[in-house]
């Protein structure tokens, strides 16, 4: 997958906005779970500005005063300039040393997720708690394992073995098939695609928008990013968000949402969401061990 990806820095304090508003095409399939392909996102920015105006009320001068702060304000002029010099030593000493607020972007994401070789995936629908499919990946082992929710069955994918095991959650008896040769392709993308993570192909251009962090239930120092955009149809607009829960220190995701609207609903409404959870080799094995293989 090749994505072109500018990097988006935001300001805390800044009284500026920018609003990603991303248009594309795109059609979705499944590869045992989805491949998203998005075009044509334009980006339009508003930057709103507010200016007050102030009268000045009409006095009386009295002159003798006027003359006395006169004299005055000319023998403090010269502590007043060195007064201002240090205040702008000061101010800029300051902005040298605050460090600047950075965005995650989605090459960022990428570069993280190409680092990865052992991960957990868990897919939820929504007013559920217990997974809809559990995805166990590992590239260094060549595993592919899935328990799927509706079908009530664990099937374990093994590369280096050429095999395909499947338990049925009823009988707990393992059936072992040898993998198609037209199989065996399919699940080596299925390992190293982005450990599946990535859900849509993103066009070059796309950015991420950083939500505030007032969101309730989110782990200190996760990072919230939406990804927008709108789909046409024959009849109406079909609007899309993706939400992401971000580590700042490594970029990694740990949580996905995926929301939807049309053009007569005012609030996204969310439709499934995936957990991440990053793993090494002997995590892997054990759970194969305890999922009975």
């Amino acid at each position: 997958m090749a994505a072109s990806v500018t990097a988006m820095a935001e300001r805390a304090d800044s009284e500026v906005v920018t609003i990603y508003n991303i248009d594309e095409s795109a059609k979705t399939r499944e590869t045992g779970e989805s491949d998203d392909l998005y075009a044509g996102f334009p980006i339009n920015v508003e930057v709103i500005e507010q200016k007050a105006d102030f009268e000045q009320p009409v006095t009386n001068i009295n002159f003798a005063a006027a003359l006395k702060e006169k004299v005055s304000a000319i023998n403090l002029r010269p502590f007043i300039k060195i007064g201002v010099a240090a205040a702008v030593v000061i101010g800029f000493a300051l902005l040298l040393n605050t460090p600047s607020a950075k965005a995650v972007s989605l090459e960022q994401i990428y570069k993280a997720l190409d680092t990865v070789k052992n991960v957990y995936i868990s897919s939820f629908t929504v007013g559920s708690n217990e997974p809809k499919q559990e995805k166990w990946i590992s590239q260094t082992l060549n595993i592919y394992m899935t328990k799927t929710a509706d079908a009530k069955v664990t099937v374990l994918w093994d590369i280096n073995k050429i095999q395909r095991k499947i338990l049925p959650f009823d009988t707990g008896i393992i059936e072992t098939n040898q993998l198609a040769e037209d199989d065996i392709p399919v699940i080596k993308q299925k390992i190293s695609g982005s450990l599946g993570l990535v859900l849509f192909n993103i066009p070059p251009g796309s950015k991420l928008h950083r939500v505030p962090d007032e969101i309730e239930g989110v782990a200190e120092g996760i990072e919230i990013y939406d990804l927008k955009s709108t789909k046409a149809t024959y009849s109406s607009s079909v609007f899309s968000k993706w939400r992401f829960f971000v580590d700042p220190k490594t970029n990694l995701p740990q949580r996905i949402e995926i929301s939807m609207k049309s053009t007569a609903d005012d609030e996204y409404n969310m439709i499934s969401m995936i957990e991440i959870e990053y793993l090494d080799e002997g995590d892997i094995l054990k759970v194969i061990k305890n999922a009975g293989f």
